[in-house]
């Protein structure tokens, strides 16, 4: 069982970052489900906020099914899968369309749009020349509070207009990249699904051990004239997401 510590700081209100803190303690089998949560006075010393922000918190999850109160027993923690079916063979977005097939909230946190240089791995995949202007758009994907991905995409800086992106872009790059005037238009992809092992910098956004094994997916995005839109960059947690694909027999 992992120690309890207190909820680290961010810009999220404080009971959003309780509920966050509680989902992540589910996630990591701190609270297992059937599992009765600690009173709530020793809920709030050990996340280090008033008793008054870890009811809100509490009665928030327990609205959106994560928990469950027992008058006179105390509050249980609900078995809920939060597995999203994804369709290798369909190319979507992460966010929210999958989370929505589970009736799950999502947003998107620690949005960044930068431009950058491209450097020697990311200039090859592309095949761009290092050192070529690059706008990168990184961002971590959130179901009820609890990271879930951790995603990064770079697009050409002769395609895409910074200023523009930051405006209009929501979530995605998939639906931003729709062909309307000023954006260019995904049509295809080249994906690759691999493991890695959490460094420091993805550990800290998804809230994962260094050396959590995670999903690795990178995408290489084409227009329908073969163009290279954008290449992306996936950190994904395990146990969010059950990738599958439909094949046929070749003789």
């Amino acid at each position: 069982m992992i120690p309890e510590a207190p909820i680290r700081s961010d810009r999220r209100p404080l009971y959003e970052q309780v509920q966050a803190a509680i989902l992540g303690r589910m996630a990591d089998g701190t609270y297992r489900a059937g599992a009765k949560l600690p009173p709530e006075d020793r809920l709030a010393a050990s996340l280090g906020v008033s008793r008054t922000t870890v009811r809100t918190a509490l009665g928030n999850l327990e609205t959106l099914g994560h928990i469950r109160r027992v008058q006179g027993a105390g509050t249980f923690v609900v078995a809920r899968s939060m597995a999203v079916q994804v369709e290798l063979a369909a190319l979507e977005s992460f966010h929210p369309r999958l989370a929505a097939r589970l009736g799950l909230a999502s947003r998107i946190a620690n949005l960044d749009i930068s431009v950058t240089s491209a450097g020697a791995g990311i200039a090859t995949a592309m095949g761009l020349a290092p050192g070529t202007p690059v706008v990168r758009v990184s961002r971590s994907l959130e179901f009820e509070g609890l990271p879930v991905a951790y995603l990064c995409d770079c697009l050409p800086a002769a395609l895409v207009s910074p200023a523009e992106l930051r405006a209009h872009f929501h979530d995605s790059i998939v639906d931003y990249c729709d062909g309307r005037p000023g954006r260019p238009e995904i049509a295809w992809s080249n994906s690759e699904l691999s493991t890695v092992r959490a460094d420091a910098a993805v550990g800290a956004l998804l809230n994962v051990g260094v050396g959590e094994v995670l999903l690795a997916m990178q995408e290489t995005f084409y227009s329908s004239t073969d163009t290279l839109v954008s290449y992306s960059q996936n950190y994904i947690i395990p146990d969010h997401f059950k990738f599958h694909i439909r094949r046929r027999v070749v003789r």
